[in-house]
C-alpha cells in the first residue's frame, strides 16, 4: 500500500539577538506557504525545550510541513515555489513567503520524509486523555472544520 503524505522537516536557528523578529517572520512565512501551495496542508512550528537526556540541541526551532499528493509532487511543488520566489527576488518583485535575514540560513537543515503507514490517530491532548464519545465528536468537528477551510481556500481536497 502507498501512502501519499510527505513531510518536510526543517531545523533552524535565528540570528543571535533577532529571536523576536525570527518568530514573527516564521509564523507569517509558514501561513503564507500553506495559503500558496495547494499540496501543503499544514505547517507547525516547534521550539526546543531543554531537559531530559539531552541538555543542548544544535537547533532551537523545528517546522513540520505536511504535504499531500505524494513525495515527488510535493518536492516538485516546493522546488518550483523556491525558484519562483528567487526569480521574483532577483527582479525586485514581491512574492509570498519571502525569506528573512533573521534566519541563520547557513545552519538551516531540511529533510523530506514519506509516510510509512497510515495515520494512527489524532487526539487533542489535554489533562484528561480518556476517549469518550464527546471527545471523538469534538475531534471530528475540528478535523471537519479544517477540511472545510482548506476546500474554501483551494477548491479541492
Amino acid at each position: 500500500m502507498t501512502y501519499e503524505t510527505a513531510l518536510l522537516l526543517v531545523l533552524s536557528n535565528p540570528v543571535a539577538g533577532r529571536e523576536d523578529e525570527f518568530d514573527d517572520w516564521y509564523e507569517d512565512h509558514a501561513r503564507q506557504l500553506v495559503e500558496h501551495l495547494d499540496q501543503l496542508h499544514s505547517a507547525r512550528r516547534f521550539r526546543y525545550s531543554p531537559g531530559g537526556a539531552t541538555t543542548e540541541a544544535p537547533y532551537a526551532h523545528l517546522c513540520l510541513y505536511e504535504f499531500a499528493g505524494g513525495i515527488d509532487a510535493s518536492r516538485a511543488a516546493m522546488s518550483q515555489f523556491q525558484e519562483d520566489r528567487a526569480k521574483a527576488t532577483r527582479e525586485g518583485r514581491p512574492f509570498p513567503a519571502p525569506l528573512s535575514d533573521s534566519m541563520d540560513t547557513a545552519r538551516t537543515r531540511s529533510w523530506w520524509f514519506l509516510a510509512a503507514g497510515p495515520r494512527s490517530a489524532e487526539i487533542d491532548v489535554g489533562t484528561d486523555l480518556t476517549t469518550t464519545d464527546e471527545t471523538r465528536e469534538r475531534s471530528s468537528l475540528t478535523a471537519n472544520a479544517a477540511a472545510r477551510a482548506h476546500l474554501e481556500r483551494h477548491g479541492k481536497p
